[in-house]
């Protein structure tokens, strides 16, 4: 990983960070125990993983390849990664899965998000600002805004190819976040999305090719100590 570029003069206001990642694994045993498996649940807690291609037995070996990079200009901030992994097997044809994402933040309160140089992170939200709600001795309320931050992401994966069908999916994310103080926030999301190509189970018995829709709400309220 490398910081690229950091704005010193602005406080690190600015800055753009690339980190390169990769793996190999060779699951062991004969070939009945091969085994790999890749599995993801949509950007939001749900039961199950609704991308899944299931156990690949015959599976001698894979790698994992990864990008990501942020470019932060002040409030507005960029981000993407990207996954790919390339399969090998004794019988059948080869498999490629990967999936990535790109998103863009913008601060309304004019904040930023550092950068943490030492281990090449982001790093804590500090509002200009902190909430708060109180009447003065005076007789006026006096309040803070805390720090407000409007978000959007873009997501695909692809978890098919040839005989297993584990789902491709994509989706768009919506967001609304605020900061009440530098460990205080609450997280509001949109998620609309499709999954295309997956194979599942019937409850009579056999499996089916489907494809689906999806909608989701949700929040998080975070205290971080």
């Amino acid at each position: 990983a490398n910081t690229m570029w950091y704005d010193e003069r602005s406080n690190g206001r600015g800055y753009a960070h690339l980190g390169l990642a990769g793996s190999l694994a060779f699951p062991g045993g004969s070939m009945d125990e091969n085994q790999a498996f890749f599995q993801t649940r949509p950007e939001a807690r749900t039961a199950s993983q609704w991308l899944d291609t299931g156990v690949i037995l015959d599976a001698t070996s894979y790698q994992l390849g990864a990008i990501e990079s942020v470019i932060n200009i002040g409030s507005l901030q960029l981000v993407g990664e990207y996954m790919h992994i390339s399969l090998q097997r004794e019988t059948g044809p080869d498999l490629a899965f990967h999936g990535g994402y790109f998103s863009l933040s913008y601060f309304l309160t004019g904040e930023h998000i550092p950068w943490s140089r030492d281990i090449g992170i982001l790093g804590r939200v500090t509002p200009h600002e902190n909430f708060f709600l109180l009447d003065t001795c005076d007789g006026h309320r006096g309040k803070g805004m805390g720090a407000w931050q409007v978000a959007a992401r873009l997501s695909r994966a692809d978890f098919s190819e040839h005989d297993v069908l584990g789902g491709v999916g994509h989706n768009l994310t919506l967001a609304l976040n605020w900061f009440m103080n530098a460990n205080t926030r609450m997280q509001f999301n949109y998620i609309l999305g499709r999954i295309d190509n997956r194979r599942t189970a019937l409850a009579a018995g056999g499996t089916a090719i489907v494809s689906g829709s999806y909608s989701i709400l949700g929040t998080r309220f975070v205290i971080d100590f």
